[in-house]
């Protein structure tokens, strides 16, 4: 895409996965190793800091991928204790953290799913807030919302637009989210 600077990663977690993002090329970027925390394979991010002198601070974006292959309350718990370590780890440099991705958790069932239930509270508790209300995924005789998009604001709420768009490209809805985090003039 012209203008962007591509980060792909490519799977190491299965057949399935491999994480891209795109970043605009005036932003300086840096990528973070999070080998630490994904050491278990069963889930993989790709996770950039983002920094300019015209933006409030650093964004950091870490875009996620869990295989869904397994959904059992154990399975999602083990996930957990790895997934919490990347919430409480977060740099007091960085102002602005979005956590996004293909979760396979389905937030429509926290009522139904003790485990979905603690994922969500951990990232409530972490101070994050979901921008994805809305299922993201559609089958014939199900709808499901299993990709998301969580904001952690450390100075004060940003502006936040997210959008999923309905596409065919995929039996996943494409998110896009727009974030204000630009310094006021």
């Amino acid at each position: 895409i012209p203008g962007y600077q591509m980060y792909p990663q490519f799977s190491n977690i299965g057949k399935k996965g491999g994480l891209i993002t795109y970043v605009l090329d005036k932003y300086t970027c840096k990528l973070m190793d999070t080998s630490r925390f994904t050491s278990s394979k069963m889930w993989e991010c790709l996770s950039l800091s983002i920094s300019d002198n015209i933006l409030q601070g650093t964004l950091q974006i870490n875009n996620i991928y869990r295989p869904g292959r397994s959904n059992s309350n154990a399975t999602v718990r083990n996930f957990l204790k790895e997934y919490e370590q990347l919430l409480t780890d977060v740099n007091p440099e960085i102002l602005n953290v979005l956590n996004t991705g293909d979760m396979n958790i389905d937030l429509l069932q926290l009522a139904q799913r003790e485990a979905f239930q603690e994922y969500f509270d951990a990232l409530i508790c972490h101070s994050f807030r979901p921008l994805v209300n809305l299922p993201t995924r559609f089958t014939s005789d199900s709808c499901t919302l299993i990709d998301h998009s969580f904001l952690m604001e450390r100075n004060g709420l940003i502006e936040a637009e997210t959008n999923i768009l309905v596409q065919a490209i995929s039996d996943h809805q494409p998110i896009v989210s727009a974030l204000s985090v630009l310094k006021p003039k």
